[in-house]
């Protein structure tokens, strides 16, 4: 029998999305060989997507071995920090509130829980579950239609991480550049202050944009300002200040 790609393009005829990405088909042998790109797929997807098409080719008549090869362009996504410049004015309810609103406007959304020391997220977004690992790369869970990340769901709850600057950093990078799929933005929800965190994400993911949160207080917006100064000395835009509690007494 020929060894005629043709025959791998009829095959993946029925898979839409698979043909779409598939290039290089080439049976030589009785080997089906081709490149799938898999740019903008979660490990699930990705790991479906490949079952579909070796599935789909070993059906296929003079084909007896199928070799995948797996290719990525890295995504563009926006990054969005939530910071303050004190804790306890409410900045991670805010930050899942506007991921979880984005979300619903249509959006692909990822949620970085990166205040280490003091992780909210698991809680106020109600999933606790234990993100799995795929290809070396976290994989988020999702709440309320959110894909999140969140330190929180790695440790027991309610220890204390005694972690130095640099772990802290690491930790960051882990979550920041977990297997995000197509997500087209990330919310960050970062610790209060001017810290480690905050310089660690603005150097090495550069956001196109920060909120700050503060409430009413002199001390709490004092802080702010602090908050709003280093995003400006880092040129990264201020894209709004939130007065949260306004109507506390």
């Amino acid at each position: 029998m020929s060894d005629d790609p043709g025959t791998l393009e009829q095959a993946l005829a029925g898979l839409p999305e698979a043909a779409a990405r598939a290039s290089a088909l080439r049976l030589q042998g009785g080997t089906a060989s081709l490149v799938l790109d898999a740019t903008g797929l979660d490990a699930r997807h990705r790991a479906a997507l490949e079952a579909q098409v070796r599935a789909a080719l070993l059906a296929a008549p003079g084909v007896g071995e199928v070799r995948i090869a797996l290719t990525a362009e890295k995504v563009e996504r926006t990054i969005v920090a939530i910071g303050s410049g004190k804790g306890g004015v409410g900045k991670s309810t805010i930050a899942a509130n506007l991921a979880v609103a984005l979300a619903r406007a249509g959006r692909r959304i990822g949620l970085v829980d990166a205040d280490i020391y003091g992780p909210s997220q698991p809680r106020i977004m109600g999933n606790y579950e234990r993100p799995e690992l795929a290809d070396k790369q976290i994989v988020p869970v999702e709440a309320w239609g959110v894909r999140m990340l969140s330190i929180g769901q790695l440790v027991e709850a309610g220890s204390a991480l005694a972690w130095r600057g640099p772990m802290a950093a690491s930790a960051l990078g882990q979550l920041v550049e977990g297997d995000w799929g197509d997500a087209e933005m990330l919310v960050v929800d970062l610790p209060p202050g001017t810290g480690d965190i905050q310089l660690s994400l603005i150097q090495k993911w550069k956001p196109a944009g920060a909120v700050i949160v503060s409430t009413p207080q002199d001390l709490a917006l004092i802080d702010a300002t602090r908050a709003i100064d280093l995003f400006r000395k880092m040129d990264v835009p201020l894209l709004g200040l939130i007065e949260n509690m306004s109507g506390y007494a």
